[in-house]
């Protein structure tokens, strides 16, 4: 999750994996004292956690996609031969 303090528009992304770790800690610290109505707990936050692995992976590669959009758009304005 290092990657997302490079990208503004997700900068949330890193508070709420930083949170969920918390909310982990948390669980870790207090779940020997609580029944099974948090039992689920964990694997709420385990989840919360793969779908912002797959939200950043899914906007890396939207932003790959572009960049190579904009390089092919660049050399067809200039003249150079595309690659086949």
């Amino acid at each position: 999750m290092r990657q997302v303090k490079r990208i503004p528009e997700l900068a949330w992304m890193g508070d709420m994996v930083n949170m969920t770790l918390v909310g982990l800690a948390g669980y870790a610290t207090g779940g020997a004292f609580a029944g099974l109505t948090f039992f689920d707990l964990p694997y709420h936050l385990m989840a919360i956690v793969v779908l912002c692995s797959v939200i950043l992976q899914d906007h890396l590669r939207a932003a790959a996609r572009q960049e190579r959009e904009r390089i092919m758009a660049a050399r067809f304005e200039s003249g150079i031969p595309q690659p086949v």
